[in-house]
């Protein structure tokens, strides 16, 4: 699990790299993560669960709060 970020492929254009920075920070937003609680498991600060997104994000979440630690970025996990 990685909720410490997100990467992009720097062998694509920058009009690319733009766009799927922008529709990853959209993808990130809690306003999203409200409108679809039980889509995902969402940990991002204003998420408000439903009663059914607690059900199936309960683990991840108890983790996250936790402290339990992210899969590792690094080393970079495209090498």
């Amino acid at each position: 699990m990685w909720w410490g970020g997100f990467t992009i492929s720097k062998n694509i254009s920058d009009e690319d790299t733009e766009a799927s920075f922008r529709a990853m920070v959209h993808g990130i937003s809690p306003r999203l993560a409200n409108a679809h609680p039980n889509q995902a498991v969402w940990i991002i600060k204003g998420f408000r669960p439903t009663a059914e997104g607690k059900k199936t994000t309960f683990g991840v979440i108890a983790n996250f709060e936790g402290g339990a630690k992210p899969y590792p970025m690094l080393p970079y996990m495209g090498l």
